[in-house]
């Protein structure tokens, strides 16, 4: 038994026929009504091959794998080009299959994403025929027939070729030969009496005219259908599965917009401050080669100006000894050394010392971190004079001019 929340049957043309909740309609996929539960599409027989092979793997994997190739005599097409869903066994033994190019199942799929509408079942619309035991179901549709021979198997035929290929098809058929075609039909079609002369063949026919038209009877039959001759569903194997992922994903297609969204703006942060901090880095780089060369205005090649300049003070050390006076430059930076590296956020931008006095302009940030240092100073017996200090851009810029008491 399928349960029906609607039941499209779907041709070329954008109108198809839906019947829902006991109602029938004619609409396009885009503007079906409102319906509670799965939704089943009829594809024409047409677009459908419905036959037997005989393959010894049992494993459903395995099955689909021999499958194709078991019947590529059969196909006109490539087997690679062909959707191979699968049935139940027979009694004989064999495997029931509907084959289909990936082509239609595919624009199908397309066709029902653009609509918006997802679909549970897809069925050859001869699997909805109804049929009676031990015998075949008949349905006239226009200038096509469809003639359903079992639970699994059947065809779609030209209505004015019956009278040739339904006595053939008695004798050919492997199924047990029916005792009854139960024909059902719109109105009067003449094509109908050309079946009786299949009375002479033993084999009755029975009509029903159908007053609701052919999706009545196919929900109908779709409703009360057993498990065990539920028709072959189309959406397998991949169009199952991406129909599943689609499913799946639709809920968190949001919240994964939200999270690119918050991973674009967090990689631009991150971008915007890796630049900041280079500017700030080739601009710090800058300063010091510029403290260097003012400092030592002979030197001509600068590779580590923090390696030279140690290496110009420990010479310059060593110059004046250790029994040097408490005057010069070398004494003046050994006092005030200690005190500017243990202060944080602070940037020596440039030192000038003449006649005893050490003049520096100094970058710090905050005015109580100048006040701190001047007085760490000033118990160091240094006169310190602090001869200008803004604060621009939260940052305070000094000028300071220290020498021996």
């Amino acid at each position: 038994m399928v349960k029906i929340g609607a039941l499209i049957r779907i041709t070329d043309q954008p109108v198809c026929s839906v019947w829902i909740d006991g109602e029938r309609y004619e609409s396009t996929l885009e503007k079906l009504p409102a319906y509670k539960g799965a939704l089943v599409v009829l594809v024409p027989t047409t677009q459908v091959l419905l036959t037997t092979a005989k393959v010894p793997a049992r494993q459903r994997q395995r099955v689909l794998q021999a499958l194709p190739y078991a019947l590529e005599d059969r196909l006109a097409e490539d087997v690679e080009d062909l959707h191979f869903a699968l049935g139940e066994c027979n009694a004989q033994g064999q495997q029931q299959v509907a084959v289909i190019a990936h082509t239609y199942m595919e624009q199908l799929q397309e066709r029902l994403q653009t609509a918006g509408v997802q679909a549970q079942w897809i069925i050859p619309d001869v699997l909805a025929v109804p049929y009676p035991e031990k015998g075949w179901g008949l349905l006239y549709l226009g200038n096509v027939a469809l003639l359903r021979t079992g639970a699994h198997s059947g065809f779609a035929l030209e209505t004015h070729t019956l009278k040739q290929v339904l006595p053939m098809l008695l004798d050919t058929e492997s199924s047990p030969r029916p005792s009854l075609i139960h024909t059902y039909k719109s109105g009067s079609l003449k094509e109908a009496e050309a079946l009786s002369t299949l009375d002479t063949l033993g084999v009755a026919l029975e009509d029903t005219a159908l007053e609701q038209g052919d999706i009545q009877l196919f929900a109908h039959h779709l409703q009360h259908v057993s498990k065990a001759q539920a028709p072959i569903n189309l959406r397998q194997g991949v169009y199952l599965r991406s129909a599943q992922w689609r499913e799946g994903w639709k809920p968190w297609r949001l919240s994964a917009a939200l999270l690119g969204l918050l991973l674009v703006v967090y990689t631009t942060l991150q971008i915007q401050q890796v630049l900041h901090l280079r500017t700030q880095r080739e601009a710090l780089k800058h300063n010091i080669h510029t403290l260097y060369k003012t400092t030592f205005p002979t030197a001509r090649k600068i590779v580590n100006p923090r390696l030279q300049m140690e290496q110009k003070l420990s010479a310059l050390r060593a110059e004046h000894g250790s029994s040097a006076s408490e005057e010069g430059v070398l004494p003046l930076l050994q006092r005030i050394s200690p005190i500017l590296r243990k202060t944080a956020n602070i940037v020596l931008q440039r030192l000038d010392y003449r006649q005893q006095y050490l003049d520096l302009s100094l970058q710090l940030s905050s005015l109580q971190n100048l006040e701190n240092i001047k007085q760490d100073w000033l118990k160091q017996k240094l006169q310190v004079d602090v001869r200008s200090a803004s604060s621009r851009n939260n940052k305070v810029e000094a000028q300071v001019r220290i020498r021996f008491e």
